[in-house]
Formats: structure tokens, C-alpha cells, sequence
């Protein structure tokens, strides 16, 4: 099970499930609608997903004559 399947069977946006997983601003009605689905489905995060989503991209800086220019990788 996953917030993509939570947010297919709510019929919410997989940003609005995020959202109530991580107890940020949604509407009671959609909030308990889709708490009830994660409950009735023992939904639990995955803890390498997790991870993936909050480390932090890394920029490489490289130095064209007197000005800088990121460059995302």
C-alpha cells in the first residue's frame, strides 16, 4: 500500500494524503476519511521512501570567468 493508493482510493490528491500523514493543514471531513482508509488498510510509511524524500539535493558549483553557476545534479 502506498500514498498513491491511499490518495486512488480516497479520491484526494496524493499531496493532500502527505499531508495528513504529516498532521499539516486539511479539512476534518478529508482528514477523517482518509484516516479511516490508512487505518482500515494498516497503511505504514515506508522508511526508505522517507528518506529519499528529505535528503538533500546536492549542487555542484562551477566558475565561469568572474561569475557562479549552479548546476543541479
Amino acid at each position: 500500500m502506498t500514498i498513491k493508493d491511499i490518495a486512488r482510493l480516497s479520491r484526494v490528491s496524493m499531496t493532500t494524503v502527505s499531508r495528513v500523514i504529516n498532521n499539516e493543514k486539511v479539512s476534518r471531513e478529508r482528514k477523517e476519511k482518509i484516516l479511516k482508509i490508512i487505518q482500515r488498510y494498516e497503511y505504514q510509511p515506508d522508511p526508505y521512501a522517507q528518506y529519499l524524500g528529505r535528503r538533500n539535493n546536492a549542487k555542484i558549483t562551477r566558475k565561469t570567468g568572474s561569475a557562479s553557476k549552479k548546476v543541479g545534479v
